[in-house]
């Protein structure tokens, strides 16, 4: 992401596809690692859902590494509290 000005100068379109399609991987495998617990997490998980479903950015959890055991490190985390 852009953090200054000065970087903006040099942003192509192309680093601003590449950046946003990052982001929305990093979207996509947080609803995924949260799924079990929606109830919870249900107001972030909903707008995560609606930024992809605006980009059209499909949630599988075929193509994500490591879904199982963030989810389970999110579920241990959660239930210490």
């Amino acid at each position: 992401m852009i953090q200054n000005w000065k970087a903006l100068n040099t942003l192509t379109l192309t680093k601003a596809r590449t950046q946003l399609a990052i982001k929305l991987r990093e979207l996509a495998f947080y609803v995924l690692i949260t799924e079990p617990l929606a109830e919870q997490l249900r107001i972030n998980r909903t707008q995560a859902l609606q930024i992809l479903k605006t980009h059209r950015y499909p949630v599988k959890s075929s193509h994500s590494f490591g879904v199982r055991e963030a989810r389970q490190l999110v579920a241990t985390i959660v239930s210490e509290r």
